[in-house]
């Protein structure tokens, strides 16, 4: 964390009102990006929130190159060849299966499904 950091916030309040609604604006997008992390992962899978957050960076580098005209490595640029490659690979065929495998243990059933239950 930045050293005294309460010392060079008061000046800047002082001099410009507006910072503080920049903090608290900014404290409300952190409160709702962990929010609807916590959603995604209670209705989906913290799988799914990965691939959403791979997906993320992906947009976020095509933007950066499209808009701000940044170089990226060929090593980068391969990376998200294949994250959009894989993702664009498996997602159809998850769509193609319309059953669920289960497996029996002893008493229990397990669904392994996009969002992976247990059933008693």
């Amino acid at each position: 964390m930045e050293e005294n950091v309460f010392g060079i916030t008061l000046p800047l309040a002082r001099d410009d009102v507006k910072i503080i609604w920049y903090l608290l604006f900014n404290s409300a997008l952190a409160y709702f990006v962990n929010l609807t992390n916590f959603l995604v992962t209670k209705h989906t899978s913290a799988l799914t929130l990965q691939v959403l957050g791979n997906a993320k960076g992906a947009v976020a580098v095509v933007v950066s190159i499209l808009i701000f005209r940044n170089p990226v490595s060929v090593t980068g640029m391969l990376g998200y060849t294949l994250s959009f490659g894989g993702y664009s690979t498996v997602k159809p065929r998850n769509e193609a299966n319309e059953t669920q495998p289960t497996c029996k243990i002893g008493i229990y059933v397990v669904s392994f499904s996009a969002r992976t239950s247990i059933m008693f």
